[in-house]
């Protein structure tokens, strides 16, 4: 399964996603029920990350045909993990990181 998580600091305010990208997927009839900002809020619910659409932007981006999807002093990024793991998103400094979910105690 791909994801895509961003590996840039994650404490910045600005945009997750380029308002490019998000105007170029509006027009294609992705995600037109949420406003600009409304989608760079939702952009954390995991169900956004493996939009094979987004997927494909991202794994894209900087081609004549696909516009910038990082937003300002972002990097996105496109990571697999096994089908069979239960995975999450954790936040860390340096930007996102994909783990196995586990049991943990204390």
């Amino acid at each position: 399964m791909k994801i895509v998580i961003d590996v840039s600091c994650d404490k910045c305010s600005l945009p997750t996603v380029h308002r490019e990208a998000w105007e170029w997927l509006n027009e294609r009839g992705f995600f037109r029920r949420y406003t600009f900002r409304e989608f760079n809020n939702r952009f954390f619910e995991h169900k956004h990350r493996t939009s094979p659409t987004l997927i494909k932007l991202v794994e894209n981006e900087g081609n004549e045909d696909c516009p910038r999807v990082s937003g300002p002093f972002r990097e996105l990024q496109v990571v697999e993990v096994p089908d069979d793991v239960e995975w999450d998103i954790v936040s860390y400094r340096s930007g996102e990181k994909v783990v196995e979910k586990h049991r943990s105690w204390g």
